[in-house]
C-alpha cells in the first residue's frame, strides 16, 4: 500500500516484497586448492539487489482506495559491498571441475532507495526516497561451481539471518533476505 502523506513525501507502506527485481552483482575471489582438493577462499564484491511488490491501495487523510481501483508496484533497492569468506571442496568428473564452497557472506550496505509507482483513475502517486536498512547484512552462504577449464557455472543461496524491520510501523516485522543466486565465472 503506498501511503499518500501530505507536505511530508509519499511511502510505500512496507517496500519488502517476495518478487524478485533485476539484480546483478559482481565480485572477484582469490583461492586456494590443496593437495586434498580442499578450498579455502575470500570473493569480494559489489551486488545491486531488488524485491518488488505490489501496490494493493492507497491511503491518505482524505481517501482510501483498496487494489481494484489501483494498480502499481514499487521496487526496494539495495546496494551491498560483499565480504565472502568460504571453504569448500573440489570434485573431477572429467572434463569437468565441480567445486562445492560455503561460508558467511557479510553484506555492507552502502544505500537502500524505494521506487515505486500507483496509478488510480487518471492520476498517480509516485515515491522515490531513501530507505534505513541494517548496515550488515548477515548470510550463510552456499555454491556449487562447475568448471571446463577457465569457465565456469555457478549456482548458490544466500540465507540472511539479518532482520530488516524489527521496528517498522506496518509491516512483518520478520523480513530476512533470501536470495538465489546465478552466475558466470572466468577464472585466470
Amino acid at each position: 500500500m503506498i501511503v499518500a502523506t501530505p507536505g511530508m513525501g509519499d511511502y510505500t507502506n512496507n517496500p519488502y516484497g517476495k518478487e524478485s527485481g533485476f539484480s546483478y552483482s559482481f565480485a572477484s575471489q582469490i583461492q586456494k586448492l590443496t593437495k586434498t582438493n580442499h578450498i579455502f577462499g575470500l570473493q569480494l564484491g559489489f551486488e545491486s539487489l531488488s524485491s518488488k511488490v505490489l501496490i494493493n491501495g492507497i491511503s491518505s487523510e482524505l481517501m482510501y482506495l483498496d487494489g481494484s481501483k489501483v494498480s502499481g508496484e514499487t521496487y526496494l533497492i539495495n546496494h551491498f559491498f560483499n565480504l565472502f569468506p568460504y571453504i569448500g571442496k573440489r570434485f573431477t568428473l572429467n572434463p569437468l571441475d565441480i567445486d562445492f564452497t560455503a561460508g558467511t557472506d557479510f553484506g555492507f550496505c552502502a544505500n537502500s532507495r524505494e521506487q515505486g509507482k500507483a496509478e488510480y483513475y487518471d492520476s498517480n502517486i509516485t515515491t522515490n526516497l531513501t530507505r534505513n536498512n541494517p548496515n550488515l547484512d548477515f548470510r550463510l552462504r552456499a555454491e556449487l561451481i562447475f568448471y571446463y577449464k577457465h569457465v565456469g557455472i555457478s549456482t548458490g543461496y544466500s540465507y540472511g539471518l539479518t532482520n530488516y524491520t524489527p521496528r517498522v510501523m506496518g509491516a512483518n516485522f520478520q523480513e530476512y533476505s533470501r536470495l538465489f543466486r546465478f552466475g558466470i565465472i572466468y577464472k585466470i
